[in-house]
């Protein structure tokens, strides 16, 4: 699906964060006149103040739905561990795999950006945490979708100061 350019603004006036409109400004940049940036186009060393943040995730069929090649080191503050070299189908997934299932075969039919909020109120562990996520597609070498991911990790009374009404999830679609 291509993405015009008045379409490309409302999504980038639904992101909440700095840090998300500086990653889409990047990756719209990184596009060009294409509907989709390559993966090849995508170094992370470009936006190094995001790079604890970001995840690349390669898209594959089901029931593993995606393979994490890359996760930030802020990340296992919100799973709990490491998650490069996880799929869908592993621990730190449980309880938000339905979601997650939902979001990626969104993006593999559209192919279009996607953010939203997430509070995970099943897991004691982070109640008090709320993620912010983005999800960018970028065009593999074999044509199949990369997902770039940045999510930012926040206090409920920060993400309180910038979405004032996260409560659950809250997928914008771009």
């Amino acid at each position: 699906m291509q993405t015009s350019g008045g379409e490309k603004s409302a999504f980038a006036n639904q992101l909440f964060l700095p840090q998300q409109r500086a990653l889409y400004e990047h990756w719209v940049h990184l596009a060009g006149a294409d509907p989709l940036p390559s993966r090849a186009s995508f170094h992370p060393a470009q936006v190094p103040d995001l790079l604890p943040h970001l995840s690349l995730l390669e898209l594959r069929p089901p029931p593993h739905a995606f393979h994490v090649r890359l996760a930030g080191s802020a990340l296992p503050r919100w799973h709990g561990c490491d998650i490069t070299g996880t799929t869908l189908q592993c621990a730190p997934w449980e309880s938000s795999r339905e979601y997650w299932r939902h979001i990626i075969a969104t993006m593999a039919a559209e192919r279009r950006p996607m953010a939203g909020v997430w509070n995970d109120a099943k897991n004691e562990a982070r109640v008090h945490l709320v993620l912010f996520w983005l999800r960018l597609p970028l065009l593999g070498d074999d044509g199949g979708l990369i997902l770039l991911g940045l999510d930012m990790i926040l206090n409920t009374s920060e993400a309180a100061r910038h979405a004032p009404h996260h409560a659950g999830a809250l997928p914008c679609a771009g």
